[in-house]
Order: C-alpha cells, then sequence, then structure tokens
C-alpha cells in the first residue's frame, strides 16, 4: 500500500491532519484543494483534548498552543448572561496537560500546511467524479 498514492480530497483541517498523519507514516499520497490559492479564511474554534491528543501525536501542539488561548473555564448563559452552566477546566488539564484551546481556523492551517512538502499540495483541483475498475482501484 506504501506504493501507491494516497488521494486526500480537500485541504482543509481533516485532510490536511491526514496528509500530516500519512507524512509521517511514510504513505504516498496527495492533497487535492479546489481554492485556487491558500488564504485566510475562517473564524475562531474551539479544539478540544481529544483533538489536541491527535495533534500531540502529529508533533504540532505545541506551535498550536503558542498560537492559541487555553480555555480555562467554559459558562453557558441566557440572553441576560445569567449562567446556566459553570465549568472549571481545571480538571481536564489535570487530567489531559491541557485544556481545549480556542484558535483561528486559518492560523491552524497555516500550522498544518508548514508541516506539509508543498509538492504533496495541489491547488485549484477538485475532483468532480471518479470510477473504480473490477480491481478495486479508482480513478478521478
Amino acid at each position: 500500500m506504501k506504493d501507491s498514492v494516497i488521494g486526500i480530497i480537500g485541504g482543509g483541517i481533516g485532510g490536511l491532519t491526514t496528509a500530516l498523519a500519512l507524512d509521517q507514516a511514510g504513505f504516498n499520497y496527495q492533497v487535492f484543494e479546489r481554492a485556487p490559492a491558500i488564504a485566510p479564511v475562517g473564524a475562531g474554534i474551539w479544539l478540544a483534548p481529544n483533538a489536541l491528543q491527535v495533534l500531540e501525536s502529529l508533533r504540532v501542539l505545541s506551535e498550536i498552543e503558542q498560537a492559541g488561548h487555553s480555555i480555562d473555564r467554559i459558562t453557558v448563559g441566557r440572553a441576560d448572561l445569567s449562567a446556566i452552566s459553570d465549568h472549571d477546566q481545571g480538571f481536564i488539564k489535570d487530567h489531559f496537560g491541557y485544556s481545549s484551546i480556542a484558535i483561528h481556523r486559518a492560523k491552524l492551517l497555516d500550522i498544518l500546511y508548514s508541516q506539509i512538502p508543498a509538492e504533496r499540495i495541489s491547488l485549484g483541483k477538485s475532483i468532480d467524479s471518479f470510477e473504480e475498475d473490477a480491481s478495486g482501484k479508482i480513478y478521478p
């Protein structure tokens, strides 16, 4: 399987995380992103500890921690700003070593893109359809 080229459709968070995992495992892959250029897009997101565990295993957690902001308390409120729930995240930090991190989506994408060789990313490419032959090979 490592001789085959694995196609990743989409250069968003999921596609780039997959590419980084495949790269570190020594697989041959290519990311196809329909956008013609890498440009800042999106808004802020939260990365929960389970996502951070994946990013830690891919050796990008320290960059994400530096670019983002740790969420130490989560309060859900009503329109009048009275609390519905209020949770200190210290127990999560004690268990995982970190709590959720708020980061701008564009900054997260920049961090992931910076870890992937440029020749592995094809911009301005989309796949509209594919076919599978009798042996199971897929062709765009």
